[in-house]
């Protein structure tokens, strides 16, 4: 009940920033009629980083990061369960929790998987759908001077609550600067080298179950770097998004990531020309603090969302409003309500 609750006050907040910031045509409404959105955010004072800019964290407690496995994603997207019932439970327990103890001992004696991050609090303010970016340095050392270094732009979505990322920041207008955390993780080129390894020795289950594990540990150091970023802050709420994802589908953003944070220099990683992050078993994430915060997704194509769910409609006999209700933003929902599991609600997405 209490996610069905936060969901209707995400729902009633962002109809409320969207009715006072756009019009019917999706553009911006004068600021007079706007001011009654900025409101919103005045019931959920800025919190306090601990620091300004950016840090390196290379010692994170790998026993830390797998308390915090997803062994449903671990046991069904990665290596490949399926079914339920007897036998489903039978397989886990004589294939996969032999397999998972055995790979996790084996990474902590050999260190193939090798927890890092780096991570800032950064001011910002929305523009739009944009939010500004500004240098920590010089805003914490010269009196609040505000001096754009970079720029995120979101896409809107299309129907239902047209929710945008840049809706939960404190705007250019409202005079507040808002902070945004950013964090790149990763396990390290190491779990690359343990899977070709195994792979050139003929040991491909092996070598499978190894790339799975160490795919999941960078989204379980993830979600351990995102706990203390929350607790830095002083707040329970908040959401992580990963660009590729939902609410923020361009990768190319990672280029302004890798601007911002020193995962280059610290981590040694790097991005394909298509801006996927090296090694693979990494992942960034922007932090929204803002406790109405939601996951949805945008429907990719903003102009040809709409046209897409009519087709839908048309394919599948469903009203257009039942052909959106399949949007993989339900899915997520119905994982945070505690529906569904994550790894069954991006199955669907």
């Amino acid at each position: 009940a209490a996610a069905g609750e936060r969901g209707i006050c995400a729902f009633h907040f962002q109809q409320r920033v969207s009715a006072q910031r756009l019009d019917e045509d999706g553009n911006e409404k004068p600021a007079a009629e706007r001011k009654a959105a900025e409101r919103e955010h005045k019931e959920h004072p800025v919190p306090a980083p601990p620091f300004w800019g950016t840090r390196v964290l290379r010692d994170i407690p790998i026993d830390e990061v797998f308390n915090l496995l997803d062994l449903d994603e671990l046991y069904r997207l990665q290596w490949g369960a399926r079914g339920s019932g007897e036998a489903y439970d039978n397989t886990i327990k004589t294939e996969f929790e032999p397999a998972l103890a055995r790979l996790k001992a084996d990474s902590e004696t050999n260190g193939w998987i090798k927890p890092q991050a780096v991570y800032g609090y950064f001011p910002v303010q929305s523009l739009g759908n944009d939010i500004i970016v500004y240098d920590p340095a010089a805003y914490s050392s010269d009196g609040g001077s505000l001096r754009e270094i970079a720029r995120f732009h979101f896409p809107r979505m299309v129907g239902r609550e047209r929710l945008c990322l840049a809706d939960y920041i404190r705007s250019t207008e409202s005079g507040d600067v808002d902070v945004l955390p950013l964090q790149i993780v990763t396990v390290g080129k190491e779990a690359t080298h343990q899977f070709e390894k195994l792979q050139g020795n003929n040991e491909y289950t092996e070598a499978f179950y190894s790339h799975g594990l160490s795919v999941e540990a960078a989204e379980a150091t993830a979600e351990w770097m995102h706990h203390r970023i929350k607790k830095e802050l002083g707040t329970p709420a908040g959401k992580r998004y990963s660009w590729g994802y939902g609410a923020c589908p361009d990768l190319d953003d990672h280029a302004t990531v890798f601007k911002l944070l020193p995962a280059k220099e610290a981590l040694d990683m790097d991005l394909t020309e298509s801006f996927q992050l090296l090694p693979e078993q990494s992942t960034a994430a922007v932090i929204i603090h803002h406790p109405e915060a939601k996951y949805y997704a945008v429907r990719g194509m903003i102009d040809d969302a709409g046209a897409r769910a009519e087709s839908t409609a048309v394919a599948k006999k469903f009203t257009t409003d039942e052909a959106e209700s399949v949007d993989p933003a339900v899915a997520l929902d119905r994982a945070e309500a505690g529906e569904i599991s994550l790894a069954e609600a991006r199955a669907d997405t």
